[in-house]
């Protein structure tokens, strides 16, 4: 069951969603439609309007009225009906705030006359302002929803951390980056090798990397920093990808190995999400010895065990058939 936490962010980002909804798009979409047919003068018995405007430039026109004034104009616009006060509120609202094309003038926020401006990105004919309008809307909506997809996802990561390390999550405060020495070290990569390779031949799980073993947000600043070229996500996912798949699993378990970044407490976490592998896993390791050797690894509790070679058999029989 989704936790409350999560529920809240899902009806926060369903909410923006509809915000910028078709619905809400169609009527601020009309009321700049009816303006730019004011003062092209491509409306019927208009004369009796209040409505003061002033060319500033070639893209920007200074407009004074009230609310109800726009919501006369619009009754004779080519649409059925007219906008109430409140939603011509909320589209000159929405043309500010979510559009960025009008401007509030008001030096006094309570005043019945709204005075803006309406700055136009595209100065050509009213279709193709109405046109730029549709694509700045729809592009501005799809980075709203993505944010809010990422938020919620980011909390996702914050409810998975409060539930601490089990047989299925573990945390890593780092892949590279030795933070007790304060130094890069190679043994770092191996743990991350020995969890993921448990979680394959187990049921799965999350590696959380940048997080401590206590649940604190350490970040991947440290890790960032080795790889020079791409010191950002980017080069963090190749890095992760090279190790993990090409150098030692298999790139046929690309689709077993999810990565995502999530940010918290203004530090980044990488989510390496694991699904169970079709086959048996080895890690190709150096043992006590310093040679190297096959290991098998698997999840027992809240922790990563080597199988020795004798439970080997026994176990892929069961667990892969």
């Amino acid at each position: 069951m989704a936790s409350k936490s999560s529920l809240k962010s899902s009806l926060k980002t369903m909410t923006q969603t509809f915000y910028y909804g078709n619905r809400i798009k169609d009527k601020t979409r009309r009321l700049l439609e009816a303006l730019l047919a004011y003062i092209n003068n491509e409306l019927d018995n208009i004369d009796c309007l209040d409505i003061q405007y002033t060319l500033q430039s070639e893209n920007q026109i200074v407009f004074s009225t009230e609310l109800k004034t726009l919501e006369l104009l619009t009754a004779k616009d080519k649409y059925d009906g007219s906008l109430t006060k409140k939603e011509i509120r909320e589209s000159l609202n929405l043309m500010k705030n979510f559009l960025g094309i009008m401007e509030d003038n008001r030096i006094t926020k309570g005043s019945k006359y709204w005075c803006f401006t309406l700055k136009l990105r595209c100065t050509n004919t009213t279709d193709e302002i109405l046109e730029s309008f549709d694509q700045e809307w729809n592009l501005r909506r799809s980075k709203k929803f993505t944010e809010g997809l990422l938020i919620e996802k980011d909390q996702e990561i914050v409810e998975l951390i409060k539930q601490g390390e089990s047989a299925t999550l573990e945390f890593k405060s780092s892949a590279r980056w030795n933070l007790k020495e304060d130094k890069p070290d190679k043994i770092m990569e191996e743990i991350i090798l020995k969890t993921v390779a448990a979680f394959l031949n187990s049921d799965g799980g999350t590696l959380l990397i940048g997080v401590a073993d206590n649940g604190k947000v350490v970040g991947l600043q440290h890790d960032y920093k080795i790889h020079k070229k791409q010191p950002n996500r980017d080069g963090y996912e190749q890095f992760l990808t090279q190790l993990l798949l090409r150098d030692n699993f298999g790139l046929d378990l690309s689709t077993q190995v999810k990565f995502s970044f999530h940010t918290m407490e203004q530090e980044e976490v990488c989510q390496v999400k694991i699904f169970k592998s079709p086959r048996p896993v080895y890690l190709t390791s150096k043992n006590k010895q310093g040679q190297p050797e096959e290991q098998f690894w698997i999840r027992s509790g809240n922790s990563s065990q080597q199988l020795t070679i004798s439970k080997i058999y026994g176990y892929c029989k069961h667990r892969f058939g």
